[in-house]
């Protein structure tokens, strides 16, 4: 094992991670999600959506991506919500402005 902010890393640990984002990735967990990179100025953003009726909108928090959402998304998707499932700036596959000069 190896320590990461304090704490101990088990590899089989990072491995399993690798897995699940990889499912993630390939649309197993999101699955009948449409996935779409939106180009809005110098920056684009990651969303993943799917479903009808009444939106929810789940956004993630740091240091996470919209994979957070992989369990509770389909769930709603199922009880009649469209559901938006972004990564935010700079996250996962979004990406934001190209840094400035100072």
């Amino acid at each position: 094992m190896t320590a990461t902010a304090g704490r101990a890393w088990a590899p089989s640990r990072s491995r399993a991670l690798s897995d699940l984002f990889s499912r993630v990735n390939d649309g197993v967990l999101f699955e009948n999600f449409v996935t779409e990179d939106t180009d809005v100025g110098e920056e684009v953003v990651h969303v993943r959506h799917g479903g009808h009726g009444p939106t929810v909108l789940l956004l993630h928090g740091h240091p996470h991506t919209g994979a957070t959402w992989y369990r509770i998304a389909p769930t709603l998707v199922g009880r009649g919500f469209r559901v938006v499932v972004p990564h935010l700036r700079g996250y996962g596959a979004s990406r934001g402005p190209a840094p400035a000069a100072d």
